[in-house]
């Protein structure tokens, strides 16, 4: 994947993260969480892609600390 394509990943991880509150409908429980879920999901995979390296079988793997 594109560094470029993973920068807008984790840019609309973001957006649908704080989407409910900005548009309005974080008192909606179930729509909050599931925005708030999906977004965190969305922004964990772009950074993995973003700052995971790649193996040799060409997936990515999550950096070591």
């Amino acid at each position: 994947m594109s560094k470029w394509i993973a920068w807008i990943e984790l840019i609309l991880g973001l957006w649908v993260l704080i989407s409910p509150w900005i548009l309005g409908f974080a008192g909606l429980g179930t729509a909050l969480w599931n925005n708030v879920i999906m977004g965190v999901l969305l922004a964990i995979f772009a950074l993995w892609s973003l700052f995971g390296t790649p193996s040799s079988s060409g997936t990515i793997t999550p950096p070591t600390s």
